[in-house]
């Protein structure tokens, strides 16, 4: 009786919602459903590294010696975000010195492929694999930091990104 008073595409919303219900538990529905999402942000996350990351970086995340630095033991990665998110925007050409080693490869910028949404999931799954940060990057940091970049177009060196974030934090100027 209550599915044919609900009707058709109403009678759907209303399971939707038991469904959503009978999953979180509807006493605690806000706080789970909350790290149902952040999961998912992460998974997502795991998803863009395979497809955009991975080849250079590796599934281990130790990189590629000589060529790409690992991000398992980055201290960019385990700083200040808006570093990397930097980084992952317009890309990076070495040499880069990571703990006396020379890694002299190229890292393209994403800017152009991805979304400040993507940026910031790929970001959350790499800091929190390889550096046991729990919080997720929010995609309005990364817009920011777009539109702190402006224009620019040209990958950094590692020398403009230690005068851009020579206090942890980043400059405008450094367009």
């Amino acid at each position: 009786m209550l599915a044919k008073a609900i009707g058709g595409l109403g009678r759907l919303r209303f399971v939707a919602c038991l469904g959503l219900f009978s999953l979180v538990g509807c006493g605690d529905a806000p706080k789970d459903v909350a790290e149902a999402v952040e999961a998912d942000v992460f998974r997502h996350g795991e998803r863009l590294f395979q497809r955009y990351c991975q080849h250079c970086h590796q599934t281990h995340g130790r990189g590629m010696p000589g060529t790409f630095p690992p991000l398992a033991t980055s201290e960019w990665l385990h700083g200040p975000v808006e570093k990397p998110i930097a980084i992952v925007l317009l890309g990076l050409q070495g040499p880069i010195n990571r703990e006396g080693v020379l890694f002299n490869g190229v890292m393209p910028g994403l800017a152009e492929r991805m979304s400040d949404a993507e940026i910031a999931a790929v970001l959350s799954h790499i800091r929190k694999r390889w550096g046991g940060i729990e919080d997720p990057v929010d995609a309005q940091t990364v817009a920011r930091i777009r539109n702190l970049l402006g224009d620019r177009r040209s990958l950094w060196t590692e020398a403009e990104l230690l005068r851009a974030y020579n206090d942890n934090s980043f400059k405008a100027s450094s367009r």
